[in-house]
């Protein structure tokens, strides 16, 4: 039988290697070894980690003095056929190293089983040690609200769509073979309860359940809801965990000690056992793309790991991604539709504050002829364009195909000002209801840039092609691609000048407008500089849903799908920022940010307000997002796609090139270009610079490819990748692959 064992192991490293490395395996080792094992091996003179991906009983080149593996760490195998299953797919799609493809799976801290029995860990886990402190909090806040999490509230009553929708995934999960189902509601339309009882069905059959959500913080309320259904037997899993915690969750999920795990994209491999249905909640959102090598959608894989299980898959989203509504009406996913908000809420109403009018002393030198006649044509031709309607007290029709529009002059208001009168004055009367309010703006910092007032200079990044971003309450100038910064700067470097202007408008400028307009109000700012403490996201939201908090202002962070009865009203500072970014999807991303943040008021029993302050009120992508028409920007949207050949029509692939020497990158970039223009069947566009096109003092610039068929992209992405020997020094150009990127940036 000895001779029978193998003696020779594939081992994927975390490198970027064409192939795994071949080991011997010791004899001491052959009866305990099995793919799937984590080892450490000797490379480079030390030891390093690495998986087994196959097994042989001889080398494939018996002259190779091959080395032997030195341990198994830990001793049980980690990856289990499954899951190695769906890395391999990955490694392939996304034409990435497997070993690369495994680390992103697989927690670094896996090393040892925890000794506790694993129904023990299941229950005292949140006791013992929180994965965040904000959750927490969280958890804490709503106890103090007499919502025990331990105690379920009464069941809710399903509205006929919901248990249309709830009926239709439960056959899915009785034909116990892969479907994929897209949930396509309105925003406070109940998916959410769609999706627990959908798990409550899955659970009951006996089989386990992965919940993705695109961010952690979105993760703190679902994770609580979901507790409250389950109990004990959830684990929560994403990449901010302590890394005891996310190994107690693995191994949770792995030995079936839990039946629901909820995560953000890293938890589309955690190992859930015997999976029966996987939800993708907002699976629009671009979070769920992966920035850097293996750049794997976590939605896409989840599909793929549905599939590979026999599971039912379910994607929600009240603004579902052009991808995901083509293939529902190509017939590769079955649409289910909840066309209003539960318990018949209305809609919100929606005010376009018209920002384009200004006083003449107001406006400096314009940058074409156009002057303040024509803007206020421009403003009247809006103001035909879309019904004004200022009947402010009048119920909103949920029944209604189109919510109307209501549209305002943005007021004599300074253009450093980030609130209009409009806005402010209902911000008053919300917290002298006693309401709450979000205030969303995608741009964090105090001043977008910096400008001498005498010669003009504009303060840049030395390392990227970026301007840097003022700081105020740190009082610095901050790169927020590789964190240069400028502190204490008094004199323009050019001119010597004192005087500045500080432009553009972030969340730390608004903050202090608020500050100063509606002192009384309780402001709290929620952007990355201020969530940097571990738990402050969780403990944030609770101290909001506590109602210690008047008004929420924060960029994307508040515009997931977070669910806060009390507020009523919504406001979006500058509703044009993400149609101006050099994308094709720029509108997509627009439409999706605007209906999901004003999807947040109304949630509640009063009627719900949203007020866009935008340059351009009658754009399409406002107006159909004021109106919450889904439908009407879909069809605009794909036809414009459709007729550049860009996704959803085609499938795209962006080779990036990236190094210190420009002309090195051009060159490598071109030979690329010249060997992938002779296969036919592939459209090529550039290579051009990448609209960021020097960062970290590295110049960025891309090929991309547009093709009908995905193989025969994949076959040319791995040709050209072999092709690539990795070159020496810090002078070399790196070549990495984005397949279905979801952004051009």
């Amino acid at each position: 039988m000895s001779e029978e064992l193998p003696t020779v192991a594939h081992v994927a490293m975390p490198l970027a290697l064409a192939h795994p490395l071949i080991y011997e395996v010791p004899a001491a080792l052959r009866d305990e070894l099995r793919i799937g094992h984590r080892v450490r091996v000797p490379l480079r003179g030390k030891q390093a980690h690495g998986f087994v991906v196959a097994l042989a009983r001889e080398s494939p080149d018996a002259k190779m003095k091959l080395r032997p593996i030195s341990a198994l760490d830990p001793p049980e195998a980690v990856l289990e056929p499954p899951l190695l299953q769906l890395l391999r797919w990955l490694s392939h799609y996304y034409v990435a190293p497997l070993g690369m493809a495994i680390e992103a799976a697989v927690p670094r801290s896996i090393a040892r089983p925890p000794r506790e029995k694993a129904t023990e860990l299941a229950g005292e886990a949140a006791q013992r040690e929180p994965p965040d402190a904000g959750a927490e909090a969280a958890l804490q806040a709503e106890a103090d609200a007499g919502a025990h999490a331990t105690d379920a509230p009464p069941p809710l009553v399903l509205n006929p769509h919901q248990q249309a929708a709830l009926e239709r995934i439960g056959q899915a999960l009785d034909a116990s073979q892969p479907q994929t189902l897209l949930l396509q509601g309105v925003t406070g339309s109940g998916k959410t309860e769609v999706y627990l009882r959908a798990a409550e069905l899955a659970v009951a059959r006996g089989s386990g359940v992965l919940f993705l959500v695109p961010e952690i913080a979105l993760g703190t309320q679902i994770v609580r809801r979901v507790r409250r259904r389950f109990g004990p037997r959830i684990a929560e899993y994403h990449s901010q965990m302590r890394p005891a915690a996310r190994r107690r969750a693995w191994w949770d999920a792995r030995r079936g000690a839990v039946d629901v795990v909820v995560g953000a994209r890293s938890a589309v491999f955690a190992p859930v056992h015997d999976l029966g249905l996987v939800i993708v909640d907002e699976e629009h959102e671009p979070s769920y793309k992966q920035g850097e090598t293996p750049r794997y959608h976590a939605r896409d894989t989840a599909l793929v790991r549905a599939r590979l299980a026999g599971a039912v898959a379910v994607l929600g989203s009240a603004t579902p991604s052009l991808e995901s509504r083509t293939n529902a009406e190509r017939g590769k996913y079955q649409r289910l539709l909840l066309p209003e908000r539960i318990d018949a809420r209305p809609t919100p109403r929606v005010t376009l504050v018209d920002l384009r009018y200004r006083r003449p002393e107001d406006e400096e030198q314009p940058i074409s002829k156009t002057g303040p006649d024509a803007r206020s044509a421009a403003s009247g031709a809006a103001r035909a364009a879309i019904p004004d309607v200022r009947d402010r007290d009048a119920p909103a029709d949920p029944a209604s195909d189109a919510q109307e529009l209501a549209i305002v002059d943005g007021g004599e208001k300074s253009p450093e000002e980030p609130l209009s009168e409009h806005l402010l004055g209902r911000l008053r009367a919300t917290i002298a209801d006693g309401d709450q309010a979000i205030l969303f703006l995608n741009r964090r910092g105090f001043a977008t840039h910096v400008q001498c007032r005498d010669c003009g200079h504009i303060f840049e990044c030395p390392r990227c092609s970026v301007v840097l971003t003022f700081h105020r309450s740190q009082r610095l100038l901050r790169c927020h691609y590789c964190n240069h910064q400028m502190r204490d700067v008094e004199a323009c470097p050019q001119c010597g000048s004192l005087r500045f202007t500080f432009g553009g408008t972030g969340t730390q400028k608004v903050e202090a407008s608020l500050t100063q307009h509606l002192p009384q109000a309780r402001v709290l700012r929620m952007d990355l500089d201020s969530t940097r403490k571990r738990g402050e996201t969780g403990r944030m939201i609770a101290a909001f849903e506590q109602g210690e908090v008047d008004v929420l202002l924060g960029t994307q962070m508040v515009a997931k799908g977070f669910d806060f009865p009390r507020v009523t009203l919504v406001g979006v500072i500058n509703a044009d920022r993400e149609m101006g970014l050099p994308d094709f999807r720029s509108q997509e991303r627009a439409f999706q940010l605007l209906t999901q943040v004003a999807g947040r008021a109304g949630r509640g029993a009063k009627c719900g307000e949203v007020i866009f302050q935008t340059y351009m009120p009658d754009h399409h992508v406002i107006v159909a997002a004021g109106r919450q028409d889904y439908e009407a920007f879909y069809q605009r949207e794909v036809a414009e796609r459709s007729a550049l050949g860009y996704p959803p029509l085609r499938r795209m692939a962006n080779l990036l090139f990236d190094g210190p020497d420009e002309s090195a990158v051009v060159a490598r970039a071109e030979q690329a270009h010249l060997r992938l223009q002779r296969r036919l069947g592939i459209e090529l566009l550039g290579p051009a610079p990448m609209p960021l096109s020097r960062l970290k003092n590295q110049f960025r610039w891309h090929l991309t490819m547009l093709c009908n068929r995905p193989s025969l992209l994949g076959e040319a992405l791995h040709a050209e990748l072999a092709r690539e020997v990795r070159p020496a020094g810090r002078r070399a150009v790196r070549v990495q692959v984005d397949v279905d990127p979801a952004s051009m940036l």
